[in-house]
């Protein structure tokens, strides 16, 4: 199992927090507990500053990982199994394992801590024996044993996991749970969470500063889920969102052109390749048609053209390397995808995109190119918005349900 860290503030405005977090503290009377519930959190809409207590475990069940969100004190939530999952190859650019695990922990009020867990799905022996034997459960719900789950996978393995751990899965929403796990982090949240590329460069921005110049909230925001295909979630408020657009050309593009061009067997081997490739020799740049750059339209030289339009004029295709048909197919989807957020912003009045989903977790080159097409789209006013977080959010939002 991998553990993920960041920092981030407090839930809320909590006293001075403690040298140290109580080794035992004793969970919240009923009472209490009910009362804090029945208040949502302003900031996020959901009932985060009380639920996270009351459900200290949720987990996000896909179709090759799972993800899990802890909350409580150090000592309700280990130990932990004794296996890793590598979220991409060690090879890959800012992918190395001891890099993703310092993405673990964030801290909230009272020394406790919100911790992320992944595994994949065929460690579900490993995951079985740890659901039923951490203290989490026991610790704030008794003889309860009931944890919120979604994702696609959640229904499925529901029967099994009850049957061997005695564990109970609520079924939640995920589209729903993503966007509560977003505005959760949003609101909670200080510098370490959300980031965005110059350049080739990862800068992280001040979560508090995010609203558009001229308002003092940062919705609405454009949420762009990436997996296979598309979905552009429309987000008003902290309660309030809509599908409002999407596409058929993602991350399945993508991996389904690799397959036919390359000899990748798996997924991160063709996002090797697109880090050893250059999509210069595939594609037609600006330069290669007119020389130089052509300021009067403000595209650079190096501005792409057409996307793997070189491969029209050569006689052996022999020639072209699959690392650059990789590449050339990374950027195609890629901008394509920032295009059609930006147009989906300007419709709908939206200064501020968040990205999302499998396609770009740990892939810096997505990072950049969804960057680049942003601001210049745009004409530099705003920025494409990644969560350190991401794959957590569906679960975290459960959590919060």
């Amino acid at each position: 199992m991998m553990s993920t860290t960041t920092r981030a503030a407090d839930l809320a405005p909590p006293p001075a927090e403690p040298a140290q977090a109580p080794a035992a503290p004793a969970p919240a009377p009923a009472s209490a507990t009910a009362a804090a519930a029945a208040a949502a959190c302003v900031a996020c809409g959901s009932n985060a500053c009380a639920s996270v207590a009351t459900c200290p475990v949720a987990v996000d069940i896909g179709q090759i990982l799972v993800k899990v969100v802890c909350f409580g004190d150090r000592a309700a939530v280990t130990p932990l199994p004794r296996f890793t999952s590598v979220e991409s190859s060690p090879n890959f650019r800012h992918g190395s394992v001891e890099k993703q695990r310092s993405r673990g922990i964030i801290k909230v009020s009272s020394g406790r801590v919100l911790q992320f867990l992944k595994f994949p799905v065929q460690c579900s022996e490993e995951f079985y024996n740890w659901l039923q034997e951490t203290p989490a459960l026991e610790y704030y719900l008794g003889g309860e044993r009931e944890i919120n789950a979604t994702g696609s996978g959640a229904e499925a393995y529901s029967k099994m996991v009850k049957e061997r751990t005695g564990v109970s899965f609520r079924i939640k929403d995920e589209t729903a749970c993503l966007i509560r796990g977003l505005n959760f982090l949003l609101a909670h949240t200080d510098a370490d969470e959300i980031f965005t590329f110059e350049g080739n460069t990862k800068k992280f921005l001040p979560t508090k500063g995010l609203a558009p110049p001229g308002q003092d909230t940062i919705f609405p925001y454009l949420l762009v889920r990436v997996g296979s295909g598309v979905s552009i979630y429309k987000v008003q408020n902290a309660t309030s969102f809509e599908r409002v657009s999407g596409s058929a050309i993602g991350g399945g593009t993508f991996w389904g052109l690799c397959k036919l061009l390359t000899d990748a067997k798996k997924y991160e081997q063709a996002k090797e390749y697109t880090v050893k490739g250059d999509n210069r020799k595939v594609d037609l740049q600006v330069g290669d048609i007119y020389g130089r750059d052509y300021s009067s339209m403000g595209l650079k030289s190096d501005t792409i053209a057409s996307c793997f339009a070189k491969v029209q004029r050569a006689t052996d295709l022999s020639t072209f390397k699959q690392e650059d048909l990789a590449r050339s197919a990374m950027f195609m989807v890629t901008v394509n995808i920032g295009q059609v957020a930006y147009l989906n912003a300007m419709i709908g009045g939206v200064q501020t995109i968040f990205f999302t989903g499998s396609f770009m977790r740990d892939n810096p080159i997505v990072h950049e190119r969804l960057s680049w097409a942003i601001s210049f789209w745009s004409g530099g006013s705003m920025k494409a918005l990644f969560h350190q977080h991401d794959g957590y959010l569906a679960a975290l939002g459960a959590l919060m349900s």
